[in-house]
């Protein structure tokens, strides 16, 4: 019975999360991250906290609340630990770049639909950055798993 209420159990899948992907960043303009969570739909006038990421060097990136993973020319923040960050659905999001001067707007976040536990589809089916509907928005992996979906910004 123990068996048949982990692995027979119908949930939501709640690990899925949107990770601010930097393609075509240098270093310096990203090495600071501002991340800012609002409640939803009020255009960004309520903020309920924030998170300022700040890049480490490879040897401590392991004890950070988050980590930055470089692949080719595409620099993805993940978060390491359950912080106010990652992002995820049920509030909007600024991601605050100070070295640019630049925000990102992230909202709408749309989760999917029930699936069963042990196989645990993705369940973001779109979100809107910057006043564009994302459909089916792109995986972002670190060391080949998967973790979660990519919101892609060019400088």
């Amino acid at each position: 019975m123990v068996v048949f209420f982990f692995y027979g159990c119908e949930c939501f899948c709640s690990n899925n999360t949107i990770n601010p992907a930097f393609i075509g960043f240098s270093k310096s303009q990203i090495d600071t991250v501002i991340i800012k969570r609002f409640t939803p739909n009020q255009n960004y006038a309520n903020l309920i906290d924030s998170v300022i990421i700040v890049a480490l060097s490879p040897d401590t990136n392991c004890c950070s609340a988050f980590y930055y993973s470089v692949q080719g020319d595409t620099t993805i923040i993940f978060a390491n630990a359950d912080t106010i960050a990652p992002i995820r659905a049920g509030y909007d999001w600024q991601i605050y770049i100070p070295a640019t001067r630049s925000t990102i707007n992230i909202s709408d976040i749309e989760n999917g639909t029930q699936v069963n536990c042990k196989y645990c589809d993705p369940n973001i089916v779109s979100f809107v950055q910057n006043g564009v509907q994302i459909n089916s928005p792109a995986r972002t992996n670190y060391f080949n798993n998967d973790d979660g979906y990519g919101a892609f910004i060019r400088p």
